[in-house]
């Protein structure tokens, strides 16, 4: 979760001001991912929705979101399998 924090903050610096909504659902997905994992009983469908939410909004803007999309996919076998 550190890294695919890490690569929000470097998109963040490159996004256009029309991706602005997609790069806020991304953030949005990885809040709550991290609240997820931080529970007691992490709940396996709100991984899939915010990790599903994270990658369409990547694929939306496009090619300076491809480091988020890879970190998004190596994460859900891991938070799935949980």
């Amino acid at each position: 979760l550190g890294q695919l924090l890490t690569e929000i903050k470097s998109l963040n610096e490159k996004v256009l001001a029309a991706q602005a909504q997609q790069l806020a659902d991304i953030v949005g997905g990885t809040e709550t991912l991290i609240g997820e994992t931080a529970r007691e009983t992490p709940r396996k469908e709100w991984y899939k929705l915010s990790l599903s939410g994270i990658k369409e909004a990547a694929l939306a803007i496009g090619d300076i979101a491809k480091p988020v999309l890879a970190v998004a996919e190596k994460l859900s076998p891991l938070l799935l399998s949980l």
